[in-house]
């Protein structure tokens, strides 16, 4: 058994021809809706209608009809009638002829050139309904028309919804499903306030998304932006969260949310206060930017520029009371938590202020041994081991805790306590 869903048009008529919704088993009537001008003008009044059925665009050989329904209606051009023209659809090309006049007066005007229907194959008794259609239209619901081999796509030119699913059971007013490479939905918006896809809910869900097999390790959601803004936006105006993620499987190690990032900027940035249970830094240090008056570079020590105040260079001269800090990352060692990004600082290197650093150091005079304090030394931007301790009040930088020998210069790893 055949539907058929199609568009006429004409120079005296445009019609749409869909299926009537019905609540038992199918048949093989059609509603035909369509507008009718006359002079140029929308039509009013009553009119007889004629519609043969033909395999070609010129066949003399009707296939089906004549079928004459007699006065239809019409009111600004538009009317709707029911055509049957039963088992004639067997997936051959088949083409409408229609034929009008005012209601019983004269003989009936064919309208040229006859109108192709593209018919859409279903089973009756299917559970699962392949439709391969077209609709497009600048009214609520849209014009739907035909095309071969295309796929189930909706496109709406107008101000109205181009598909609209709704349903007040346990069912899903949209469904797909896919088991190739394909969508098994797929919404496009070209316009600047344009939405793809708009869900809205007044007690459940708006969207869900899962993935059921256990063996299936794409992501459940995929967002790509070619643009400038936002991949994901989530806004709310009531008193719930924005967003929640969270993983049920309690043997799961993997984390809730993951961010990176190829670029320049942050892979992750909060707009506002962030309030954590436990903060868990896989960095070693905690630094600050500070701008400074002169080259540096990571591992470098660094004191208090006294010729700029705010400023920070290279430290100079042994036991130095202006030390502030080593600069960041250098044997590949990176910053735990970095402060300071005022703006202006945005390039500042950052200056390690506590905890684990490598730190140039110079070893020409004295070794350097595990537990060593350490100290600014005569060669500038670098530290060395502590031999008096009655200077190193107010110098020193940390505790080293790698070795370096005597008569050598390299990076030490050194817990950084200024004090």
């Amino acid at each position: 058994m055949t539907r058929t869903i199609l568009r006429t048009t004409c120079s005296a008529i445009v019609g749409l021809m869909s299926v009537a919704a019905m609540a038992g088993p199918a048949g093989t009537a059609f509603t035909y809706q369509g507008k009718l001008n006359f002079a140029g003008a929308p039509a009013n009044g009553q009119y007889d209608f004629v519609f043969r059925l033909y395999a070609s665009p010129s066949a003399l050989i009707v296939i089906a009809g004549p079928i004459q329904v007699d006065n239809v209606p019409v009111q600004n051009g538009l009317f709707t009638t029911q055509i049957d023209f039963g088992q004639k659809f067997d997936g051959g090309e088949r083409w409408l002829g229609i034929g009008v006049r005012p209601s019983g007066n004269g003989s009936f005007t064919s309208l040229s050139p006859r109108q192709e229907l593209k018919p859409a194959p279903y089973a009756v008794t299917a559970q699962n309904v392949a439709l391969p259609f077209f609709a497009s239209g600048e009214t609520d619901p849209p014009g739907i028309e035909l095309i071969p081999g295309g796929l189930f796509k909706v496109a709406q030119f107008g101000e109205h919804n181009a598909v609209v699913g709704s349903t007040a059971g346990a069912g899903a007013a949209v469904y797909g499903y896919a088991t190739g490479a394909g969508q098994a939905v797929r919404a496009r918006a070209t316009g600047q306030s344009a939405v793809g896809i708009h869900a809205t809910s007044e007690t459940g869900r708006a969207g869900q998304f899962q993935i059921t097999n256990a063996n299936n390790n794409v992501p459940c959601i995929q967002a790509n932006h070619a643009g400038t803004g936002h991949v994901v936006f989530a806004h709310t105006t009531g008193g719930g969260r924005a967003g929640h993620f969270q993983i049920a499987n309690s043997n799961s190690a993997s984390a809730a949310i993951y961010c990176s990032t190829n670029g320049t900027g942050p892979a992750l940035q909060c707009a506002g206060r962030a309030v954590v249970d436990v903060l868990q830094i896989t960095g070693a240090d905690v630094a600050e930017k500070f701008p400074v008056s002169a080259d540096v570079q990571p591992g470098m020590v660094l004191e208090i520029d006294r010729d700029n105040p705010g400023k920070l260079r290279p430290a100079s001269g042994a036991y130095n009371k202006r030390v502030a800090g080593v600069v960041s990352g250098a044997g590949g060692l990176p910053a735990g938590t970095i402060l300071g990004n005022l703006p202006g600082h945005e390039d500042a290197p950052a200056v390690a202020l506590s905890g684990r650093v490598w730190v140039m150091c110079d070893a020409s005079q004295h070794a350097i041994e595990p537990g060593d304090l350490m100290t600014t030394a005569d060669r500038d931007g670098h530290a060395m081991a502590v031999t008096d301790p009655s200077r190193a009040h107010g110098a020193t930088i940390g505790k080293a805790m790698s070795a370096l020998p005597k008569g050598e210069v390299g990076l030490v790893l050194v817990l950084v306590n200024l004090q």
